[in-house]
């Protein structure tokens, strides 16, 4: 028998969309174990609350990868778990093993700015939203890891703090990148960026990294801010100098900032 159809009234009005929304903007690492497994009831749990199950579910196996390492059978046997949903999720965890079987793809090398700005502008080809990523890079300079750490014009909370600095040590990243989308066609940035970008060198020298440059891609022009915010040096202090050492990448340096306070301005 499937699970009991429950209506979503009341409280639940609008739960799966804020849900999805908070994956979307947050990723699935920021969610607790519970909801990812009910984002993924969704597919075949239509329009029912599945909040009680997806808990049954973690609390029956123990975690987001003991569920999806269930058997059917396993499934199957949890109260409220009828056939779709045992197949479903059993699908979803032997797609998962699939992909950990593929082999991993070859990850760019950023070796100097103009790489950078070719990789960074890349990730804006087809999503031109105000929006800001992080690359993670090892010591020689490939991106270990990327991916956009928030949505939206002011991009610095605790949140995203500690989303990159648990990224940082995951992935034995020693440098970063941090790359924002803008509006303008030539983008200047706010002193609060300054002051983020500050206050997350300052975290990340804890962890022995560092930030390479803060990049702010436009429309139709490049910003960087790596000479103007006093972020620390790079271990690899050379290199990091000899980075920034082109003035045929077309990336414009600020070297000061000016009071600029039009938020709006940013969300185009």
């Amino acid at each position: 028998m499937d699970y009991d159809i429950v209506a979503l009234p009341g409280a639940h009005e609008g739960h799966r969309e804020r849900l999805k929304m908070r994956a979307w903007e947050d990723g699935l690492m920021n969610l607790p174990a519970h909801e990812v497994i009910e984002l993924l009831l969704y597919y075949s749990v239509p329009r029912q609350n599945v909040n009680e199950l997806a808990h049954q579910l973690i609390d029956r196996f123990g975690s987001v990868k003991g569920v999806l390492d269930a058997s059917y059978e396993a499934l199957f046997s949890v109260a409220g778990v009828g056939h779709s949903v045992a197949k479903s999720l059993n699908a979803f965890g032997r797609a998962v093993r699939a992909y950990m079987d593929v082999p991993r793809e070859v990850m760019p090398a950023i070796l100097n700015r103009s790489d950078a700005i070719s990789y960074a502008t890349s990730l804006f080809k087809d999503d031109r939203r105000a929006q800001t990523w992080i690359a993670l890079v090892n010591s020689n300079g490939v991106i270990a890891y990327s991916g956009r750490v928030f949505t939206g014009a002011m991009w610095y909370n605790e949140r995203v703090r500690q989303f990159i600095i648990e990224r940082v040590l995951s992935y034995n990243a020693h440098e970063v990148i941090v790359i924002s989308r803008r509006g303008l066609d030539t983008p200047k940035p706010f002193n609060l960026d300054i002051e983020s970008l500050k206050e997350l060198a300052d975290a990340l020298m804890m962890v022995d990294a560092y930030i390479l440059d803060y990049i702010i891609v436009g429309k139709t022009k490049n910003v960087s801010m790596r000479q103007v915010a006093d972020i620390g040096k790079s271990r690899y202090e050379m290199r990091a100098q000899s980075f920034f050492i082109d003035e045929s990448d077309g990336v414009e340096e600020i070297m000061e900032i000016s009071d600029f306070d039009d938020v709006s301005s940013y969300l185009t």
